[in-house]
């Protein structure tokens, strides 16, 4: 059996080349007006919430001390400490559940608790640990 191998495609390398440098620029450009609108608003006075928590890999903003007013501080700690409480609890629920589905092999109850922990983590933070937090810092 024979194979047809094209072999017009070599001249089409130097189209590609242009075309990912185009690609290239595209993206500096975006880039470069990206910085320009952030810029803007920083200096708008747009406050800009950096990511800063947790440490090790940010994925919210967090900053109790310097942005809640001392008066409800407490009260903010608490709710934070609340919601890492539900954190806790959701993730120890996960693992008790994958330990009991290897034991004794009922599947539902480990994909119920797959799904709990991957939408209520989440959701709990974006529909009332950052409203609160943000109603408290306002």
């Amino acid at each position: 059996a024979t194979v047809d191998v094209p072999l017009g495609n070599m001249g089409d390398s130097n189209g590609k080349a242009r075309e990912l440098s185009s690609w290239e620029s595209d993206l500096r450009r975006r880039e470069a007006d990206i910085k320009r609108r952030e810029e803007s608003l920083k200096n708008a006075g747009v406050p800009m919430e950096e990511k800063n928590w947790p440490p090790f890999f940010p994925i919210i903003h967090h900053d109790i001390a310097n942005e809640i007013p001392a008066n409800v501080q407490k009260l903010q700690y608490l709710a934070f400490a609340s919601w890492l409480g539900i954190v806790l609890c959701l993730s120890w629920n996960f693992i008790a559940v994958i330990v009991c589905w290897i034991k004794e092999g009922d599947s539902k109850l480990f994909f119920l608790a797959t799904i709990y922990a991957l939408l209520g983590i989440p959701l709990s933070y974006l529909m009332w640990y950052r409203p609160l937090y943000r109603a408290m810092r306002d």
